[in-house]
């Protein structure tokens, strides 16, 4: 049996967006010519119990050591904080990482406005 090179995975969400927005995630992949896929997994609440949204990418071809993958857009359609995770599987040479729940959480926010009455 081979040892597997330890793998990395850094995720960097969207910033904070307001209501009806396109959420996205990006993951970059470290270790040995990663091969596979990354999920990426769209969660409600910040212990990763309600999920929301789940999407498989696959890592390019290459001979580089670090791949990075983005998400298509998930369009959020209520304000609240959403918290992603990234899991990389792993592949005969590289062992596989996960990102923890709450280390990247997108903020969405109600939108405001204000009237002011006009006289009849």
């Amino acid at each position: 049996m081979v040892d597997q090179a330890q793998s990395g995975i850094g995720t960097q969400p969207d910033a904070s967006l307001t209501f009806s927005a396109d959420l996205t995630d990006s993951a970059t992949v470290t270790g040995v010519a990663p091969t596979g896929k990354v999920t990426f997994r769209l969660f409600s609440d910040d212990t990763c119990a309600t999920q929301v949204y789940t999407e498989d990418v696959d890592l390019p071809a290459g001979s580089d050591n670090s791949k990075t993958v983005s998400t298509t857009a998930f369009q959020v359609t209520t304000a609240g904080t959403w918290y992603w995770t990234a899991v990389y599987g792993g592949d005969a040479n590289n062992a596989g990482s996960t990102s923890a729940c709450g280390a990247e959480s997108v903020t969405i926010t109600a939108p405001s406005f204000s009237t002011v009455p006009t006289a009849p």
